[in-house]
């Protein structure tokens, strides 16, 4: 009964690489004689700064993924595991699980036609509309916004000296999220102490004494009270936002089903760990954190795994349709680097060293982490049961 599924799985992945494999030892061509140029591939590639840019993007594009949407499938499993009945359940798994139905080229040109950067685009109508807001309601929602802000800011610290029995590796994320918060938060402050750059300074005719220092950080504090003043925004045409704008679509997607998976995990954790919690006094946070994600903690370090593998491969097709690496290669993942170096620039044999680089960082991660499962026990609901009466004997 395997046969079949392994023949087809040998067909489309190891023949393509077993064949593909002495490609990367030679300057091929279609049409003349192909050349065996050794390493050479590999040499060229290590000295070149397109290749260690798209590398970069690569790792910036898989941090993005994990980090944004890695932890929202566990949330929303969470979250509709505590709605109180089934109707309500239903209504809101199929609400969440709608956007995976949608074909992917689909939701391309839809996300392109939200980010249209003019004022007449989508995403710009509403986040301008609070120009239309008076002095006292523009200020109202300002403090609003950073009161929500401080407080995640706040949940987040308060996690890492509260939640002392976890791992070290989890408490080690929690308190890097704290400090990355941290920097993003004080980063504006230091930016207005340090004013605007010398060029823009001469450009616009400004006193560095005006607008730097004490002077600038109390102009920056001013800003928040009165009206706002937000510009259209450029979204994927702008460098600076145009990764993050890539991977926003595909969190928004990707939520669906991996929150089902997790929802089904969520239903092996024993009903009496949670009221016997509940009865001692335990918050929502405790029970979560001490019973439930240690019970589906393999599921999470597998579906991590598959995460992070998937991330590094760049979503190549989602980033082509989307951007096509642009503005100025700002979206350029090696995925995409390795699709225009072979089938663009016809250059086989380098896109194929790049293949093989990429191909043994994934294996490097993926064995790191088929190392740590196999530490791990596995066992059915009725061993469980069955270990927990012998140990009652």
């Amino acid at each position: 009964m395997m046969l079949p599924g392994l023949f087809l799985l040998f067909f489309i992945n190891y023949l393509p690489l077993i064949l593909g494999a002495p490609i990367a030892f030679m300057r091929y061509e279609f049409v003349a004689d192909s050349t065996f140029v050794g390493v050479q591939n590999f040499s060229s590639i290590l000295y070149d700064t397109r290749f260690w840019d798209s590398i970069w993007k690569t790792f910036y594009y898989a941090i993005l993924v994990v980090g944004l949407g890695f932890w929202p499938p566990i949330l929303l499993a969470i979250m509709l595991d505590e709605v109180p009945t089934n109707t309500l359940k239903y209504i809101y798994r199929t609400i969440f699980y709608l956007p995976t139905i949608v074909s992917g080229i689909i939701m391309v040109f839809l996300w392109k036609q939200l980010y249209n950067p003019s004022e007449d685009g989508f995403l710009n109508q509403i986040i301008m509309s609070v120009n239309t807001f008076g002095p006292v309601a523009a200020t109202v929602v300002k403090l609003i916004l950073i009161t929500f802000w401080l407080s995640l800011v706040g949940f987040v610290i308060y996690c890492f000296f509260k939640l002392k029995e976890l791992s070290i590796p989890v408490r080690g994320a929690i308190l890097a999220f704290a400090c990355a918060l941290i920097v993003v938060t004080v980063s504006p402050f230091i930016d207005a102490w340090i004013g605007p750059s010398d060029l823009i300074i001469e450009a616009r005719n400004l006193v560095k004494s005006e607008v730097s220092g004490w002077s600038g950080l109390l102009a920056f504090l001013t800003n928040f009270y009165g009206t706002f003043d937000v510009k259209a925004f450029g979204w994927v045409s702008d460098a600076s936002f145009a990764m993050f704008g890539c991977v926003l679509p595909m969190v928004w997607a990707g939520a669906g089903p991996g929150c089902i998976i997790y929802l089904a995990a969520l239903k092996t954790v024993p009903e009496d760990l949670v009221e016997a919690a509940t009865i001692d006094g335990a918050s929502f946070i405790q029970k979560i954190s001490y019973i439930t994600l240690p019970r589906v903690k393999l599921l999470i370090l597998i579906q991590l795994m598959g995460a992070i593998v998937g991330a590094l491969r760049g979503g190549t097709n989602f980033i082509i349709a989307m951007t096509n690496g642009g503005p100025n290669g700002a979206t350029r993942t090696l995925g995409m680097d390795i699709f225009e170096r072979a089938f663009t620039e016809l250059e086989y044999g380098v896109g194929s060293a790049m293949g093989w680089i990429l191909g043994g960082i994934m294996i490097v991660i993926s064995c790191y982490q088929m190392i740590r499962m196999s530490q791990s026990k596995f066992r059915t609901a009725d061993q469980a049961e069955r270990e927990k009466n012998d140990n009652k004997q």
